[in-house]
């Protein structure tokens, strides 16, 4: 399974640096980072989900390997110039390296590695700062701007208030007259609004439950890939209160995937 993880966000990196290489993508349009499958958000949201699969290989004999993957997934991230896959991204990174310094069996050898990236990412920041700096003014430009988001969230409000039981249905949402209905209905870029709105407090207590098994499980019976899968999740839901990634089919299938194997995991130890 982490194989698998690790694989598909080393696929999505390579697609992003081929159209950055190709210039069909650059750092001074975001619009432009689109793939063929998402864009901007998509892919950092995606990658911000699976990094944390890289990093379990550093766990292992062969550490190098999980952090040179991991730290490729990162660097996908920064490019992709999402803003909510960054700030998950960075969390995640963090929990990632203080898993692997403090925990497991080879924490003393991942304290020397983590302490040498600190040393050469602060050489890399001072070499590479023009680019940087090109980074972080599109991140000062886009600014706070919710993109509609609270314009959003304000419909689903009322949704909650007009059918506060059952909700209004997934259907039964936001309007906007350029999206153009398909398979998924125009979500509202919060998972907790998104359930309320649509699901009502039925709905909205039927996660809480599911919600509180996941986090149980998440907690006993702890070990390291149940560990880094958690992290995944983790990065997921924490991407979800900003994004649209949890109700979209394959992220989804990914998040299934992972409980199904966290619980495989308590079952091998018994």
């Amino acid at each position: 399974m982490m194989y698998c993880l690790a694989l598909y966000a080393m696929l999505i990196c390579a697609e992003l640096f081929f159209a950055f290489a190709t210039g069909r993508a650059n750092l001074s349009d975001k619009g432009s980072i689109v793939l063929g499958w998402g864009v901007w958000t998509n892919i950092g949201g995606m990658l911000a989900f699976l990094m944390p699969a890289c990093f379990y290989f550093a766990a292992s004999k062969r550490g190098y390997l999980g952090w040179i993957l991991g730290f490729v997934a990162y660097f996908g991230i920064v490019l992709s110039q999402s803003r909510g896959a960054l700030l998950v991204g960075s969390v995640s990174l963090l929990l990632c390296i203080g898993g692997l310094c403090f925990f497991g069996d080879f924490k003393k050898k991942n304290r020397v590695v983590a302490l040498c990236v600190g040393v050469f990412g602060i050489i890399g920041m001072i070499v590479l700062h023009e680019r940087l700096l090109v980074l972080i003014q599109n991140f000062i430009n886009m600014g706070f701007d919710d993109n509609g988001r609270v314009d959003m969230w304000k419909v689903a409000i009322q949704n909650f208030r007009d059918h506060a039981i059952f909700g209004s249905g997934f259907y039964d949402s936001y309007v906007d007259p350029e999206w153009d209905m398909g398979a998924y209905p125009y979500l509202y870029h919060n998972t907790v609004i998104q359930l309320l709105g649509a699901t009502g407090i039925v709905g909205f207590l039927a996660y809480l439950y599911h919600r509180v098994q996941t986090v149980r499980l998440a907690l006993t019976r702890r070990n390291a890939g149940k560990t880094f899968l958690a992290i995944c999740i983790l990065s997921l839901l924490l991407f979800s209160l900003t994004d649209v990634l949890l109700f979209k089919t394959y992220p989804t299938i990914y998040y299934a995937l992972m409980l199904l194997f966290m619980e495989k995991s308590e079952m091998a130890e018994e």
